[in-house]
């Protein structure tokens, strides 16, 4: 039994009269053990009452439950005498929950030794577990049979801790064999209690305070659909802090079992969706749809859940659309992948590759072309791009473009010395496309047109980045995009020609009619400089411009706006009265038409206030006043990076762990600032029914 529901929610006002009352927050302290919560009656309920008391009778407690909000006497009246029928109602739920009491640990009389050795056992397994869990170490070994030396490496762990430590080798030694308290299920068994206290460190640091849902799904290495889900809250300190709750796996990823799976997680740690201010996910539709989305199902429960879409995936995704839905560049990252995939398909190519770049960098040594140094020169490889990884591509582009020779020397190699005809005929055709001047224009355009999103994409992933410089980072990237738009095609062509002719590539004349590549020239009636300038250059941008407003939806960009005349940059420059309160109107249950009239008046003395004190000069960000704020008492007011933790826990030598498992151990892994100084063991004793007790 986990105790009494007690869960945080706007509690709804009823009309008594003249006033509106409601269920208040301050009887969870008050009556903490015994009182517990009922959202869809709005209703209050004893829970021991409920469980244990004899004659019910028309008892509100029990039956139908109390909400008499005017009359909060009669909480105090039900608790009643020492004698009463609530607190004996009480004392069976405590004995119930005593495990020292229970007829099990009766029967089973222990000695004193006997504890002190079960204690010790445990803090040994307990402090292995820790251990691994914070190394992100696999526990067993595929063999743990007993006359084995390796046996996985929690055993090999406790081995190594039993004989530095002759206290703990004694009892050991002296163990029962079914109590050495090593067996899988109760490894698994710590690890869920670790998990436990982890989560309920989390929780009590929340606390009351409102809270930003952050969700992403991705497969792990067992090909199953993996949900991580985070929360984003301030903290009492005023930090803003970014927590992972917990891994669901999703059989299906509709917006509706996305939306279950969530409300799952919230109700086994205590979270309401009526607390959420925010919501941030990717670009699929299952997450943003505008009808049937994550985002819309939970805008229909609490519509200040305001949906902002997640920066850095918003970058992705614009180049992947781009991608896909233009045919010159899809064609293009064809052909790249091609390359790649054909240059890099063994470990002979790959060695060939790598002595022909060689010879290329002492070629052009020699010849003073290229300049050498420390750090300069370095062995490389090409690399292949991933919709899934911010920046592949232009990595991708940028090597092709450092290593053009050697990748173009070998793939004539290839065509010549191939095992099989597919690959000599695909070494022939790529080795024909690479030294056109169509595909060195299209490497060189997608440089600079990615050069731009990648350096953003790389500002937006910082830890200490807010929302304020996000935005200012997306609007600088569109300033580089028309600024590319309106004066960069000369430019382009200028860089184009010179590798053409360094690479003695046959550059077109462009006032003549356009020929594509294999194709036929009827019904065509265009310059080259018209093709390449605005069909393709032009477009191209075009088609990035597009995808960056469809990501950025006017009340989101309000929003934004609105918060960022907060920011405490330039001595507060960015102050607006009227976008302050607006932002409140954005929130318009939390603040009464007299409570907008106040904060226009508090406003100005806040803005005042912040100007003139000294406390506040030369701060920059948004998160960094808030601190601020909390340490001069002016208030008192992470998705991708788990999942490279997941490839790292579930590898493929660990393909088979369980879904709870992995989340626990995940958990653990990823907030060892949090699990790592929690000592308790009182979590695994509520999972286990244990003989002994300590």
């Amino acid at each position: 039994m986990k105790g009494p529901c007690q869960p945080n929610h706007d509690f709804p006002l009823t009309a008594f009269g003249d006033q509106n009352r409601g269920f208040s927050k301050t009887w969870y302290t008050y009556y903490s053990s015994w009182i517990e919560y009922s959202i869809s009656k709005d209703a209050v309920f004893c829970l021991y009452c409920y469980l244990f008391k004899r004659d019910r009778g028309a008892d509100a407690f029990v039956v139908g439950g109390f909400r008499n909000w005017k009359k909060n006497e009669r909480l105090q009246e039900h608790v009643g005498l020492v004698n009463s029928a609530h607190n004996k109602a009480y004392m069976f739920g405590q004995n119930l929950l005593n495990q020292n009491q229970s007829i099990v640990a009766a029967i089973t009389k222990q000695t004193d030794q006997a504890r002190i050795a079960y204690k010790d056992r445990l803090e040994a397994s307990i402090k292995v577990v820790r251990l691994l869990l914070e190394l992100g170490l696999p526990f067993r070994g595929h063999d743990e049979s007993e006359d084995l030396m390796t046996k996985g490496k929690f055993h090999t762990c406790l081995r190594f801790l039993v004989e530095n430590n002759q206290e703990a080798k004694n009892v050991q030694k002296n163990t029962p064999g079914n109590a050495k308290m090593t067996a899988p299920t109760i490894q698994k068994d710590i690890v869920k209690a670790c998990a436990l206290e982890t989560v309920k460190a989390i929780r009590r640091d929340m606390g009351d305070a409102y809270f930003a849902l952050l969700v992403d799904e991705s497969r792990d290495v067992s090909i199953k659909e993996q949900m991580v889900v985070a929360v984003r809250y301030l903290d009492k300190k005023g930090c803003i802090m970014e927590r992972v709750v917990g891994f669901v796996h999703v059989a299906k990823t509709t917006s509706i079992a996305l939306k279950k799976a969530i409300e799952n997680l919230f109700s086994m740690n205590n979270l309401s969706i009526s607390k959420l201010c925010g919501q941030s996910y990717d670009g699929a539709s299952n997450m943003r749809g505008e009808y049937n989305g994550l985002k819309s199902l939970i805008l229909q429960e609490n519509k200040y859940a305001y949906f902002i879409h997640c920066f850095a995936h918003q970058l992705q995704l614009t180049l992947v659309h781009v991608a896909k839905h233009f045919t010159p560049v899809f064609d293009f990252f064809e052909v790249i992948s091609q390359i790649i995939t054909l240059t890099g398909s063994s470990c002979k190519r790959k060695d060939q590759l790598v002595k022909l770049q060689l010879e290329q960098i002492l070629k052009e040594v020699e010849s003073g072309e290229r300049l050498t140094g420390r750090g300069l020169n370095q062995e490389t490889s090409l690399r292949r791009a991933a919709e899934t990884r911010w920046g592949t591509h232009y990595e991708s582009i940028l090597r092709i473009i450092s290593m053009y020779n050697a990748v173009l020397n070998l793939l004539r190699i290839i065509e010549v010395d191939g095992i099989t005809l597919d690959s000599r005929k695909k070494a022939e055709s790529l080795a024909y496309t690479m030294n056109t001047f169509d595909f060195v224009f299209k490497l060189h355009m997608m440089r600079k047109v990615l050069g731009i999103t990648n350096t953003l994409s790389k500002a937006l992933q910082k830890k200490d980045q807010d929302i304020v410089n996000a935005m200012d980072n997306v609007n600088l990237c569109k300033a580089r995009f028309k600024s590319l738009r309106e004066s960069g095609w000369d430019d382009l062509l200028l860089e184009v020609n010179s590798f053409c002719e360094k690479n003695k590539i046959s550059i077109p004349y462009l006032d003549d009619t356009y020929a594509p590549p294999g194709r036929s020239r009827r019904c065509i009636d265009i310059t080259g400089k018209h093709y390449y300038c605005h069909e393709l250059f032009y477009e191209v941008i075009a088609h990035q411009a597009r995808e960056f407003d469809d990501y950025f939806p006017e009340l989101a960009t309000e929003l934004i706006s609105c918060v960022g005349c907060l920011s405490p940059a330039k001595s507060f420059s960015a102050f607006d009265k009227k976008k302050l309160v607006q932002l409140a109107k954005f929130y318009e249950v939390y603040f009464s038409s007299l409570d907008l009239l106040v904060l226009d008046d508090q406003l100005d003395m806040y803005y005042l206030d912040m100007t003139k004190n000294i406390d506040f000069l030369g701060l920059n960000e948004i998160g960094k006043l808030s601190i601020k704020m909390v340490e001069t008492r002016k208030s008192l007011v992470y998705p991708q990076r788990a999942f490279s933790a997941m490839k790292l826990i579930k590898s493929e030598a660990r393909n088979r762990m369980g879904d709870g498992w992995m989340s626990d151990s995940l958990l653990t892994f990823i907030k060892k600032d949090i699990f790592w100084p929690n000592k308790k063991m009182e979590g695994f004793q509520g999972l286990r029914k244990c003989l002994t007790q300590f």
